[in-house]
C-alpha cells in the first residue's frame, strides 16, 4: 500500500479551546490560511481528500476555501452532530472515503511530510490503525486508519468517549517507532494547540 492508494482525511471540527477558542481552520499567517497550506501540499499525494468541518460550518468553509476545494477536487463534509469531539469527524471521514484506508491529520498540522506518510503506509501491515509513538506518546492525529474501524469509532461515540484514541481498544493497532520513521520525520508531527505553538510556527516560517 502506498499513500497514492489512501484518502487524506483532514479533521477541522475542533473549537480550539487552547487557542483562545479560535477555530484553527480559519487561522492565517501572512494572509494565508494554515489549513490551505496543508491541503495544497498534501492533497496531490492522495487518491482523494476529505475535509471534515464542524456541524453547521460547511457553508462558511465552502465560502472561505471554495477555490482550493474546486482546484483540488476536495470533498467537504461536516460532523453530523456537535459536541462529540474528533471521533465524530473521524467517523464522518472514514464513512465518506471510498478507499480502504485513510490518513488522518488535523488542520493545524502544516508540516506533515508526504515521505513520512509513505513510510507509515508501508509499515501498516494491514492493521486497522497504524500510529506513531513520538516522545513516548501515541499520535492518533497522524495515523493510517482503515474503513474497518467505523464500528469501533461509532461504539466509542455511543459510549460518550471524546479522545481520538478511545476506539483503539476495539481495533488492531500497529505502533510505529520514531526509529522506524527516522529522525527527519519528527517535524511531521508538529501541531498548533496553543498560542505558543503558533509563535513557534511563525519563527519557522521566518527562517
Amino acid at each position: 500500500m502506498t499513500h497514492s492508494d489512501i484518502s487524506l482525511i483532514v479533521l477541522a471540527g475542533g473549537i480550539g479551546a487552547r487557542m483562545c477558542g479560535e477555530n484553527k481552520l480559519y487561522m492565517k499567517v501572512n494572509d494565508s490560511f494554515i489549513a490551505e497550506e496543508l491541503l495544497r501540499r498534501l492533497s496531490p499525494h492522495f487518491a482523494k481528500t476529505i475535509l471534515v468541518v464542524a456541524a453547521g460550518e460547511k457553508e462558511k468553509a465552502l465560502r472561505t476555501f471554495g477555490d482550493i476545494i474546486k482546484d483540488l477536487s476536495i470533498v467537504l463534509a461536516e460532523d453530523r452532530k456537535s459536541g462529540r469531539g474528533p471521533l465524530e469527524g473521524l467517523w464522518v471521514g472514514l464513512n465518506t472515503m471510498s478507499s480502504e484506508y485513510g490518513f488522518v491529520v488535523g488542520c493545524d498540522m502544516p508540516l506533515v511530510q508526504a515521505e513520512t506518510v509513505k513510510k507509515m503506509a508501508a509499515l501498516s501491515c494491514g492493521s486497522d490503525v497504524t500510529a506513531a509513538r513520538i516522545n513516548g506518546f501515541t499520535e492518533p492525529l497522524h495515523s493510517v486508519c482503515s474503513k474497518r474501524c467505523l464500528k469501533a469509532v461509532n461504539d466509542a461515540i455511543v459510549r460518550g468517549d471524546k479522545k481520538l484514541k478511545d476506539f483503539y481498544r476495539d481495533a488492531q493497532v500497529n505502533i510505529v517507532s520514531e526509529e522506524e520513521l527516522g529522525e527527519e520525520a519528527r517535524i511531521s508531527f508538529f501541531n498548533m494547540n496553543t498560542p505558543k505553538d503558533f509563535e513557534t510556527w511563525l519563527q519557522f516560517k521566518a527562517v
